[in-house]
């Protein structure tokens, strides 16, 4: 599986292999705790806010991290299985925000009902509801 990259296009290792690829957007602010900057870093790991919730086609998950670590938010359905990782990688300490459009990790749309947004870093776990409704 592979990622569109930050101004959408696919990125060219996987569009070699033939891979399939699920479309994401983020959004750092790593300029937090910067010198010279009036963000200060986050006092605690956590997802900040799911909007909208309910959503229809897309959600915005905000995230923050207190300090640099590796990152893997993902994506689980009523049974608990996952159905896509959004982020896997380690990241700098700061907000984040991405997007998700409700498919899961071969680009079929899924289908209305509760999911959950788990934020686990080497020192953190969180887990978040958000409803799919179409």
């Amino acid at each position: 599986m592979c990622y569109i990259s930050i101004d959408n296009s696919v990125l060219p290792a996987c569009a070699a292999a033939g891979q399939a690829f699920v479309p994401v957007s983020m959004i750092v602010r790593n300029d937090a705790g910067a010198e010279g900057s009036d963000i200060p870093l986050p006092a605690e790991f956590g997802v900040k806010e799911i909007y909208p919730n309910p959503f229809n086609s897309t959600v915005s998950i905000s995230y923050a991290l207190s300090a640099a670590s590796h990152v893997k938010l993902t994506i689980h359905d009523l049974t608990g299985r996952e159905v896509v990782a959004l982020v896997q990688k380690p990241q700098k300490a700061g907000f984040y925000r991405i997007h998700w459009d409700g498919k899961n990790e071969e680009g079929d749309q899924g289908a209305s009902g509760l999911y959950f947004v788990r934020l686990e870093t080497p020192a953190f776990t969180k887990v978040n509801k958000m409803t799919l409704v179409k």
